[in-house]
């Protein structure tokens, strides 16, 4: 009998250990279970946001905008005039310097990027202004403006009731990545603007 007890309270204890490490399992699977889930919800968020950026450039970029790639895109708004440069400016020698924008002078940026981008502007011509240097959140759109200095007063028409062209361009830099769009002025020796 005392070899049946002890064969008894054998498989007890092995049914026992079974349980426990059963259970042990079971809790270790319900938590990474739980993992899992929580891991496939900000995966979805995530997707949800990446879509949302995608609409949104897509949206730009079939507006007009330039793409630098996978950061941000800029689009010059007004546009006044499809063909040309991406800015078309015009003034007289009368009204310099004063202006007129047939495109822009806006310029919309839209970080496309999963991170805040800082920008920065850089002009190549004396009587263009950039744009002081901005910051942008992941999805968002902000608007800068071209500037022209005096200097253009300086630029001068040619010849008798003549024009003469003057081109440029800036270069915005956002994330790393640049885009670079083309400024004409055209200064006319009469009229004004």
């Amino acid at each position: 009998m005392g070899d049946k007890f002890a064969g008894a309270v054998t498989d007890l204890q092995q049914a026992i250990q079974k349980s426990v490490s059963e259970a042990i399992e079971r809790v270790s699977l319900e938590a990474q279970v739980e993992g899992l889930v929580a891991q496939k919800e900000a995966l979805i968020k995530q997707l949800t946001t990446l879509e949302e950026q995608l609409q949104g450039k897509s949206a730009e970029v079939g507006a007009g905008a330039e793409s630098s790639g996978t950061k941000f895109t800029a689009r010059v708004t007004p546009k006044g005039k499809d063909d040309g440069k991406d800015f078309e400016i015009v003034t007289t020698k009368k009204s310099a310097p004063k202006v007129k924008f047939h495109n822009g002078p806006d310029i919309v940026l839209l970080n496309t990027s999963e991170e805040p981008i800082s920008f920065t502007f850089s002009v190549d011509q004396s009587w263009l202004k950039a744009p002081s240097a901005i910051a942008i959140q992941t999805g968002e759109t902000k608007t800068v403006a071209l500037r022209t200095t005096n200097k253009a007063k300086d630029l001068r028409p040619h010849g008798w009731g003549g024009a003469k062209d003057y081109n440029g361009t800036i270069t915005i830099t956002g994330g790393g990545e640049p885009i670079t769009l083309e400024v004409h002025l055209r200064k006319n020796k009469k009229g004004t603007v």
